[in-house]
């Protein structure tokens, strides 16, 4: 038995340990099931793939079965007055995040079940073989093309309004903004490049660094730093061996990555608001105006009065099952609401909606859920803590949705990931299209969107892939010509 294995088998046995118990210290310790469920069958079988960040199962740990639920329960231990824990919505906490843990622990089952099933493998293997053949593609020049094409579009969506820090949406706003996703396609698919190296060079490195320059810059996301090191952490891995000391170092990277881009973020945010309003769209001089000032007034302040508030918001980012908790605890006396105000069954209405584009249907209504679920359970306006992938589940259909639900998104991810390992080299277009899919599971947002985001990415990589195949044959005529 592998020490991964042993480690994993021992918080498990605590985790159950405290299914005994009714207080703080017992939720702090069933927090750890999630994990484990996620981790363990990696662990027994394949016990280097526990620190792949690209693994579908280690990618939920870390981003919501892990931090999203440990968190919250250290909180309720030893901060139980912290605002994290919404103190003004959860009335008894200890039985509700209790409640919410467990809920976790159903959709990590749910959640295993399908990726283990053999239905992605079978899918993947029998009708995936051949699909976006673009991406077997081993070509530094292709892949600089759609880099320097995705920043191009993300830069077009920021002027249409459609991304960074606003509540706009416009006719073409979806659509572009689709588009502007080949950049993270891309982001992988260079630095595989970079580290395939022997030698670095500086050009391409900076070059690499660009969509995170443009996020800064652009995008108001606090979360910005830490998705790019996402991607590069990624694209080092494809490459490069994985080592316990190596994940050691990134451990602490990305905590360092997380707290600069909070609270720069959180800076940026507030000046824009304070300036421009929240819902509004500003101009590329505008915005350098918002970072000249927000960098003035992080100089101008101590290092501790900076890092304060931003702490605060990390600990309610890494809240999920709190909100969770609050989903739970309000969906009875909220359902009448709910089919009131038309956010019962957002589920089918966003997948129905999502066929027809807005460019062609201007009426499209907006489907605005983050924010009514946010005004309706949390008695936020214009924003809202994390709905959660199985808050939305359970919003339409309690346990047994939960359960579906998240065996369809295993079933999702082992078919996209088995479609990666079709081909045992580590081809960078490959890997990128499928971190890029990956990164479609927004486990702090609905699964309502996911349908939608799903259905714009596949038409967007196929477009990809079509150009990349006729990139490639007038690249084999001009080459004919000339000889």
């Amino acid at each position: 038995m592998n020490m991964a294995t042993i480690v994993l088998l021992i918080f498990g046995v605590i985790g159950i340990l405290g299914l005994g118990g009714n207080g703080a210290l017992s939720i702090a310790l069933i927090s750890f099931l999630p994990s484990v469920v996620c981790l363990l069958p990696l662990a027994v079988h394949q016990p280097r793939k526990v620190f792949l960040i690209y693994n579908p199962l280690v990618y939920a740990t870390i981003f919501f079965f892990g931090t999203q639920v440990i968190t919250p329960a250290m909180t309720l231990m030893f901060a139980p007055d912290s605002p994290a824990l919404m103190p003004w919505l959860l009335w008894d906490p200890v039985p509700q995040i209790r409640a919410a843990i467990v809920m976790s622990l159903i959709a990590a089952l749910g959640l295993v079940a399908g990726y283990l099933s053999p239905i992605g493998r079978f899918l993947a293997r029998k009708f995936l073989r051949n699909t976006f053949s673009g991406a077997n593609v081993d070509s530094e020049l292709v892949v600089l093309i759609l880099l320097v094409s995705g920043l191009a579009l993300q830069m077009l969506a920021f002027t249409i309004g459609a991304y960074g820090f606003n509540l706009h949406v416009g006719v073409f706003g979806a659509t572009v903004f689709a588009f502007a996703r080949i950049k993270d396609i891309a982001t992988v698919a260079w630095w595989m490049c970079i580290f395939r190296r022997q030698k670095f060079s500086l050009w391409r490195i900076l070059l690499g660094l660009m969509p995170l320059a443009l996020d800064i810059a652009v995008g108001g996301n606090k979360g910005a730093m830490f998705n790019w090191f996402v991607l590069m952490l990624a694209a080092h891995q494809f490459v490069r061996r994985v080592y316990i000391r190596r994940v050691l170092s990134w451990v602490l990277v990305s905590i360092c990555v997380v707290i600069v881009g909070f609270v720069y973020g959180t800076e940026w945010r507030t000046v824009k608001t304070a300036e421009y309003g929240r819902a509004s769209v500003i101009s590329l001089s505008s915005t350098a105006g918002v970072h000249m000032t927000a960098v003035n007034n992080l100089l101008s302040r101590p290092l501790a009065e900076s890092l304060r508030h931003p702490m605060e918001l990390v600990g309610v980012r890494a809240s999920g099952v709190t909100s969770l908790g609050v989903i739970l605890a309000r969906k009875t006396e909220l359902e009448s609401m709910e089919r009131m105000i038309g956010i019962d069954e957002t589920i089918f209405q966003y997948a129905v909606l999502s066929f027809v584009p807005r460019f062609l249907w201007r009426e499209k209504p907006v489907l605005d859920l983050l924010e009514q679920v946010g005004r309706l359970y949390f008695g936020t306006y214009q924003t809202s803590p994390a709905l959660t992938v199985m808050g939305d589940l359970y919003r339409h259909g309690r346990t047994v949705a939960v359960l579906l639900g998240m065996a369809t998104i295993g079933i999702f991810l082992r078919t996209s990931y088995e479609w990666m390992l079709l081909k045992p080299e580590r081809i960078p277009l490959r890997s990128g299209i499928y971190v890029s899919f990956l990164l479609l599971i927004n486990w702090e947002a609905s699964f309502s969107g996911i349908f939608p985001a799903l259905l714009r990415h596949i038409f967007v990589v196929f477009l990809v892939s079509v150009f990349i195949r006729l990139f490639l044959v007038h690249a084999r005529k001009e080459g004919t010509t000339h000889d």
